[in-house]
């Protein structure tokens, strides 16, 4: 009897596992798609200038923690009643989920870098470090060294090649992850 209830445990345990991790790719692949249309907006922003639009995705940007939010207190509303989550199980599915949004979005900008820009967004960072306002601006300002600073990082930058440029944002999200599940846990906790 008392190996019946291990076995029992054990495939409880798998369920769970099972569950959570559905769950997790579910709502990932929703929060991938999110940061995705984030980057979208981002780099058309960046290559028209618009003004309404960098607004609109700076918006859109500073939403997305609270989209994730949303998706964790969903899924604590979706498991059944019985079911405890506690802090730990609460931070791995959130982990979890980010972490699929980030594969999500590191094919989508590995797919754009590669194919599809060619150089035109740092051309756009290019042209508005070269405005002639923009410098002034930074003159002005007593940030002649910044300004320095900055070119030669955009000149590092614009180096890498498409693998290395989306490896590096893909580490960038990875770690921005690991630090926002630790306040959306809270939302997919339950005791």
């Amino acid at each position: 009897m008392d190996n019946n209830n291990k076995k029992t445990d054990g495939s409880e345990i798998l369920s769970k596992y099972r569950l959570f991790s559905a769950y997790a790719t579910e709502y990932g692949t929703f929060l991938g798609a999110a940061w995705v249309l984030v980057f979208v907006l981002y780099v058309v922003c960046f290559r028209t200038m618009n003004p309404l639009l960098m607004f609109v995705s700076c918006i859109l940007f500073l939403s997305l923690p609270l989209f994730g939010f949303y998706l964790a207190r969903r899924f604590k509303q979706q498991m059944p009643d019985d079911v405890s989550i506690g802090y730990g199980r609460a931070y791995w599915f959130c982990l979890s989920m980010m972490l699929y949004a980030c594969l999500l979005t590191g094919v989508a900008e590995l797919v754009y870098f590669k194919f599809l820009d060619h150089g035109a967004v740092f051309d756009s960072f290019y042209g508005l470090m070269n405005d002639p306002a923009t410098k002034a601006t930074y003159q002005q300002m007593g940030m002649k060294e910044s300004w320095n600073t900055l070119k030669e990082s955009l000149d590092m930058v614009s180096s890498l090649s498409a693998v290395d440029l989306c490896l590096s944002l893909f580490n960038q999200n990875f770690l921005l992850s690991l630090i926002l599940a630790i306040p959306t846990a809270f939302f997919a906790k339950r005791s």
